[in-house]
């Protein structure tokens, strides 16, 4: 069984050498990058590590407090 099945959270993070972007996929992706690179997959695009911790920490936390039954922290 798949990890994501089980309540768990995983990303796929590529660093896109043509434009050095970041990339970030969720881990259900994985089969579309193995079969067709990063043309096949749907993922978020970053300019920076900063603009993507920004956007994933909300996701952590919604996705966790789902998975715990408890509402979000605001750390």
């Amino acid at each position: 069984m798949a990890y994501s099945n089980r309540g768990g959270l995983s990303f796929f993070l590529v660093k896109a050498l043509s434009t050095r972007t970041l990339v970030l996929f969720e881990g259900s992706e994985g089969p579309n990058l193995l079969s067709g690179g990063l043309s096949e997959a749907q993922g978020s695009r970053f300019e920076n590590p900063a603009a993507l911790f920004e956007a994933l920490r909300p996701r952590l936390l919604d996705h966790y407090a789902k998975v715990c039954g408890s509402a979000a922290s605001p750390l």
